[in-house]
């Protein structure tokens, strides 16, 4: 992509629209690291889930579409 004769205020929108996608990439990765420690702590079989999904299912229920 070719930013050449980006005007300033296409560029702010350009660079508010990266650091969205940077903060959703880094919550992303931040949501993977913690069900890797829930699932490493076996704490679905401590609450009685049996498996780290379906636990996973009652801590972030599906959004309504």
């Amino acid at each position: 992509m070719s930013e050449a004769g980006v005007g300033v205020v296409a560029r702010a929108a350009l660079d508010r629209a990266r650091e969205r996608f940077a903060v959703r990439r880094r919550e992303y990765y931040r949501q993977l690291v913690d069900i890797a420690a829930l699932a490493e702590l076996g704490v679905a079989g401590q609450t009685g889930d049996r498996v780290t999904h379906r636990l996973l299912q009652e801590l972030w229920p599906p959004r309504p579409g």
